[in-house]
């Protein structure tokens, strides 16, 4: 089980990346339907483009649950490694949905999404700090 659970992370992690960087690619194929124009002004190209940012955030989030599955699983655990996928991770998906911000939603949703994935991030880089007695003591 435990190789299973290893080989189905890294492939959530590659298809969450792939998603991740080659949204607009995936909407098309999946949707079936062409992009248009990203042009502030146009509100149905918006609401086009503001599904195509969730889908970058969906893949993001995919990546991080495939990398953190991948490393949870090893033959021999490693606590620190799992902490850095997690770490890892969350700076993917704070930069993946900071970017799709800026660029596509520009509303509070999506500065709390933000907020959210940079605290992640911070909790994680915080845990990679710490010894490796301390991480087994916390388990």
């Amino acid at each position: 089980m435990r190789v299973l659970n290893r080989v189905m992370g890294g492939l959530v992690a590659v298809l969450g990346f792939v998603i991740a960087g080659w949204a607009p690619l995936a909407f098309e194929v999946l949707s079936g339907r062409a992009l248009p124009a990203p042009v502030a002004s146009d509100q149905a190209a918006m609401t086009v483009w503001s599904g195509v940012a969730f889908v970058r955030a969906f893949g993001a989030v995919l990546f991080g649950i495939g990398a953190v599955l991948w490393a949870a699983n090893a033959r021999t655990p490693r606590p620190r490694i799992t902490h850095a996928a997690l770490f890892l991770s969350a700076v993917f998906a704070a930069l993946i949905v900071a970017v799709q911000q800026v660029a596509i939603w520009s509303n509070a949703t999506g500065w709390a999404l933000v907020s959210v994935f940079a605290a992640m991030t911070i909790v994680s880089g915080l845990r990679l700090y710490a010894s490796d007695d301390a991480i087994s003591a916390a388990r």
